[in-house]
């Protein structure tokens, strides 16, 4: 679910389940991917990195992309039915999908 990327690496930490180094590159390439967007679209190179503002940018990413029917490889730990387990790619749910409406500007 695109809502379960969120805080992810505070998920990493309390999960028995680990993400591997590989997991965590392919997170931190996604975050470094987005704050040089942002710093594009802000025409800022000092803008103060901030994942409040980064996670939320590339959840939406993802979850438009997926909606369009591209596959994301975007890591994270989800747990189903109280075990956790490792998602590589993003999946939405129903809920995901309507809140991808709601912040939709198109």
């Amino acid at each position: 679910m695109m809502n379960e990327n969120l805080d992810r690496k505070v998920q990493v930490a309390k999960a028995d389940v680990e993400l591997s180094r590989g997991h965590l590159d392919r997170l931190d390439e996604i975050d470094n991917a987005v704050y040089q967007m942002c710093q594009v679209l802000t025409e800022d190179e000092d803008l103060p990195w901030g994942m409040e503002y980064i996670g939320e940018i590339a959840d939406f990413a993802a979850g438009l992309l997926v909606k369009c029917g591209y596959k994301v490889r975007f890591p994270c730990i989800v747990e189903e039915d109280s075990e956790e387990h490792i998602e590589e790619y993003v999946k939405l749910d129903e809920e995901s999908i309507k809140q991808l409406e709601i912040h939709s500007f198109g």
